[in-house]
């Protein structure tokens, strides 16, 4: 595993990147702890879904209505989202997580996703006792690398009841499904020898969203990581090279999957937008 580090805002962060066969189904492990000088974290979609293990006080995450808030005391599972998650952190923000590929939750766990999409749960509710005891594990656990073998040696005693071959399969479509000048509908039908209609419900059930939304998402992230890496932004010429109609389509996708125009999250800066890079 490549570990990187980044501190941000009072918050340091371990990122763990898997190697074979675990990267089939995580894109990375996190662990993070400090006193946030932050308000609010944003996490914006990003066709990942993400497991939360709390490991401090008590957090609050709310989606798009944000009169329905979720208080985070112990285990977090995050679906795949078409919206941004809010996360309000306690005193001290210290978490374990790790962050799933596209179709490795379903391919790990066979639970649904479009069971979690756009939506929170405590993990207890799909995996009680198991989820329970990881979650002690890590809370006792002596320090960051303890922490990290912990997550690792869970994904891969979860991988060793599975065929890889599968994963391989759907490892290969992801990269064709953020080509925007790709005539994706073809392209999956060839691919796959379905119907259109059977290739949505498939997507659906193993990650949680219809293909489409998936590669507006991938786009509208393609953008992110661009903007990232430049002291000054030319939104219009990113936009642009990541295959945007023209500007307002950007900002409409912009506004839905982050609540902020383009300006405003540049001032913002959250976190999560940091690591999307150094995870890369």
């Amino acid at each position: 595993m490549t570990l990187r580090e980044i501190t941000k805002d009072g918050i340091h962060y371990w990122i763990g990147i898997p190697q074979f066969p675990v990267n089939l189904y995580v894109d990375y492990f996190m662990i993070c702890h400090g006193v946030p000088e932050f308000d609010q974290e944003y996490i914006f979609p990003n066709n990942e879904a993400e497991i939360f293990f709390n490991l401090a006080d008590r957090n609050f995450a709310f989606g798009k209505d944000e009169n329905l808030v979720q208080t985070f005391t112990s285990t977090i599972v995050s679906g795949l989202r078409s919206e941004r998650l809010t996360i309000t952190p306690g005193g001290i923000f210290s978490l374990a997580g790790v962050r799933f590929n596209i179709f490795g939750f379903y391919q790990l766990f066979k639970i649904p996703a479009n069971e979690f999409t756009d939506r929170n749960f405590d993990a207890s509710d799909v995996w009680n006792r198991e989820m329970l005891s990881m979650h002690e594990q890590l809370v006792n656990a002596s320090d960051t690398k303890q922490r990290m073998d912990l997550l690792e040696r869970w994904i891969k005693s979860a991988i060793d009841k599975r065929d890889v071959r599968d994963a391989l399969f759907w490892k290969k479509i992801t990269p064709k499904l953020s080509y925007t000048s790709l005539p994706l509908q073809d392209y999956l039908s060839s691919a796959m020898g379905y119907s259109h209609k059977h290739i949505i419900q498939l997507f659906k059930e193993k990650c949680g969203l219809a293909p489409k939304m998936i590669q507006r998402v991938f786009r509208f992230n393609s953008v992110l990581i661009r903007a990232v890496e430049q002291s000054c932004v030319n939104w219009t010429s990113l936009s642009h090279e990541a295959g945007y109609t023209d500007q307002s389509h950007f900002i409409r996708d912009f506004k839905q999957f982050t609540g902020f125009t383009p300006l405003t999250l540049r001032k913002q800066r959250p976190k999560d937008w940091m690591l999307l890079k150094e995870s890369r």
